[in-house]
C-alpha cells in the first residue's frame, strides 16, 4: 500500500479549508442566532421532523452503519426498530 500523494493532500487540506471558512463566515457575518435559547433549542421555533431526523443522524455512526449488515443476518431486523 502507498502512502498518500501530493494531490491527496490538496484535497485534504483544501476540505479542511472550506470548512473553517464556513464557520468563520457564519460566525463573523452574525446569523439570527443572538441568544443561546435560538442556538441550543431554535428558539423553539422547529417541527419535530428535522428534530427526529437529527436525532437518528446522531445515533447512527458510521460504525453502526458498517455493522448493521452482519447485525440483520446473524440476528435478524428487530436491530432496526431502534430507528421508529
Amino acid at each position: 500500500m502507498a502512502g498518500l500523494d501530493v494531490v491527496d493532500y490538496i484535497v485534504f487540506f483544501s476540505v479542511l479549508l472550506i470548512s473553517a471558512s464556513i464557520g468563520l463566515y457564519y460566525r463573523f457575518t452574525g446569523g439570527k442566532q443572538n441568544t443561546l435559547k435560538e442556538y441550543v433549542l431554535a428558539d423553539r421555533s422547529m417541527s419535530p421532523w428535522p428534530v427526529a431526523c437529527s436525532l437518528m443522524a446522531s445515533f447512527m455512526s458510521a460504525v453502526t452503519l458498517l455493522g448493521v449488515a452482519s447485525e440483520n443476518y446473524n440476528y435478524g431486523t428487530q436491530f432496526m426498530i431502534i430507528n421508529i
